[in-house]
């Protein structure tokens, strides 16, 4: 979805747990990744992709802006929440004229959304001219959320350009990185407050559910289970692989809940009449976690790998080289609306 024209952005990620923005310099076949910071996001400001605190954000912002030492003024942002949709279908082909016609009463009639409230945007991944088909992945987001990014943008001194739903931009980075386009393969991206389980066919999203299992459900599980200080709980996460007690805890208050969720978004794509993935890319700030690799492998007897695009982009920045270090899917989001 795009808000104003094209160029090189600021790819912006604002979640409940952090902010982070990224740029990236350089042609398509050389790219660097040259700018970044990443801050925690104030409490009371973001609430499951809604902003919450408006003016708060924006000075926040402006902090994360000026001290990444970035060069364009365009941004693009992901957003996610109860009020964003993305959906692939197959629905008739006639001609590109009739296509075009009526690609926004489809989208009305696939998500179930009022078009007039909400801004949607569409891309046809297959056209099947023999079949009279056309295979559609539609996006759709509010028109009030979309204003009020370019609003706080705009307050920050920056031009948003630039509006994605954050499993599609999952799903375009993943295509850009050429992962397994002939498999259906499973992006698992696990944030602060949800979990989202993205199935892409050859390369292709395809289907997506939510889940609720995120970095909220396992701070509660090392809480109560763990007696983990709420202070402390930054450091044992970072330590997991190096603690068996707190991995021991995982294993039977935590790994279930997410195995289980996961179990039953495979089971939804599968009625759908997907194939169940061959392999997970993990993604998001819970990816490189210890033990959830195993944890994968022994549910579900498929190879898990942390989704880490810094494989096609140079990592010319140090800042950003030792946070990819750390916890290589952290900043999977931002990168892919840098690339946008």
């Amino acid at each position: 979805m795009a808000a104003a024209g094209g160029g090189r952005y600021v790819g912006f990620d604002i979640g409940s747990y952090s902010i982070k923005a990224v740029e990236v310099t350089g042609k398509a076949d050389k790219l660097s990744l040259s700018g970044i910071y990443m801050m925690p996001t104030p409490d009371d400001t973001i609430n499951d992709g809604d902003i919450v605190s408006y003016g708060e954000l924006s000075e926040h912002i402006v902090k994360v802006y000026s001290s990444g030492g970035f060069v364009s003024k365009s941004v693009a942002v992901a957003v996610k929440g109860r009020d964003t949709f993305a959906k692939s279908v197959t629905i008739p082909y006639v001609n590109q004229d009739q296509l075009n016609m009526n690609l926004h009463f489809m989208a009305e009639q696939y998500m179930c959304i009022e078009m007039e409230e909400y801004a949607v945007d569409y891309q046809v991944l297959n056209l099947n001219k023999t079949n009279a088909t056309a295979h559609v992945l539609f996006a759709a987001t509010r028109n009030s959320t979309i204003a009020d990014y370019m609003g706080i943008f705009k307050d920050a001194q920056l031009e948003l350009r630039a509006v994605d739903v954050e499993v599609i931009a999952l799903a375009n980075l993943y295509s850009y990185m050429q992962l397994s386009a002939n498999d259906t393969t499973m992006i698992m991206h696990i944030g602060k407050d949800t979990v989202y389980y993205i199935f892409m066919d050859r390369g292709l999203f395809s289907y997506y559910e939510i889940g609720s299992s995120g970095g909220d459900l396992l701070s509660n599980v090392l809480i109560e289970k763990g007696n983990v200080a709420e202070d402390a709980l930054e450091v044992v996460k970072a330590g997991l692989e190096n603690n068996p007690d707190m991995l021991n805890v995982m294993t039977e208050d935590y790994f279930p809940s997410l195995m289980d969720e996961m179990e039953l978004a495979i089971n939804h794509y599968m009625l759908l009449g997907g194939r169940p993935p061959e392999k997970v890319y993990l993604s998001g700030g819970g990816a490189s976690m210890g033990g959830l690799r195993p944890a994968v492998q022994a549910k579900f007897s498929v190879a898990s790998t942390v989704m880490n695009p810094s494989s096609h982009i140079n990592i010319v920045n140090p800042t950003a080289a030792q946070i990819i270090e750390q916890n290589p899917g952290i900043l999977n989001v931002a990168i892919a609306m840098a690339l946008r």
